[in-house]
């Protein structure tokens, strides 16, 4: 089976969105931000939907989200940060997709993020962010396809790999 999509999954703040943004509009694909569209079908931002649905609320409707954007063909998905997590996802974004990891360090994602970046899963300290790295890089290198490095990169470069590699890929099926 042909995998159409271009999945970007990773950790928060590594680059998902704006890399997405760029992959788009060098291939004329569409980007779809599954953060984006779980606010819409809710009405609400992320940070709201924890904090009335908790994180289970926020899951079910990023699982609805996902299960209806990867049976498109032809788009560019970014979906959350924690969206791999759940072995569902990964079927159905893999059914169309090939998965991208964007690896970003700890302290680049506190770069990033800055003091309050908004982000409701963002642990304390530099400390409680390579835990959660930690505790996700198992399941994060299991749904990936490629692993992208984008700590001290620049976007463009990193969706520039990305466009070559999917090229690539499609060339060869």
């Amino acid at each position: 089976m042909r995998r159409s999509n271009i999945v970007l999954c990773g950790f928060m703040a590594s680059g998902k969105t704006t890399v997405g943004r760029l992959v788009s509009e060098a291939t004329g694909m569409p980007l779809v931000d599954t953060d984006i569209l779980v606010e819409e079908s809710a009405g609400m931002a992320v940070r709201e939907i924890f904090e009335t649905g908790g994180e289970e609320g926020f899951r079910r409707l990023e699982r609805q989200m996902i299960a209806r954007e990867s049976a498109r063909d032809g788009v560019v998905l970014a979906v959350g940060g924690g969206a791999v997590l759940d072995p569902r996802n990964v079927a159905e974004l893999r059914r169309g997709g090939v998965l991208y990891l964007l690896d970003v360090t700890a302290g680049e994602v506190a770069d990033r993020v800055g003091a309050d970046g908004g982000r409701p899963l963002l642990p304390e300290g530099p400390g409680e962010v390579e835990r959660l790295m930690s505790e996700r890089s198992g399941p994060y290198l299991e749904a990936a396809d490629v692993v992208v490095p984008t700590t001290g990169r620049e976007p463009l470069d990193v969706a520039r790999d990305i466009i070559s590699d999917f090229r690539s890929r499609s060339e060869a099926t």
